[in-house]
């Protein structure tokens, strides 16, 4: 994996504006994790994909719509499994 990434180049286009409170570093952490398990050979379930992204990016409400799309609310469970964070509950 380390030589394939040495001759990898990525260009990320993010559509939502930064620094407005629309969510944009939520939406980069979402690609990032699923370019990471692409390039590991995983496949994540939607609910598996908010709990990786929540470790990153500690504001759930901005990770879930760009997972399940729409109005969604999210918050952080404290203790939690993984990683030193709590869990993540959303609807």
């Amino acid at each position: 994996l380390k030589s394939l990434l040495s001759t990898v180049r990525v260009r990320i286009y993010n559509q939502v504006p930064f620094g407005r409170g629309l969510g944009s570093s939520g939406c980069a952490v979402v690609g990032g994790v699923l370019l990471a398990a692409q390039l590991g050979g995983r496949q994540l379930a939607r609910d598996e994909l908010l709990s990786v992204c929540a470790r990153f990016e500690r504001h759930p409400d901005n990770i879930a719509p760009s997972i399940y799309g729409g109005a969604v609310t999210a918050r952080m469970r404290s203790g939690g499994s993984g990683g030193g964070g709590g869990g993540v509950g959303g609807s």
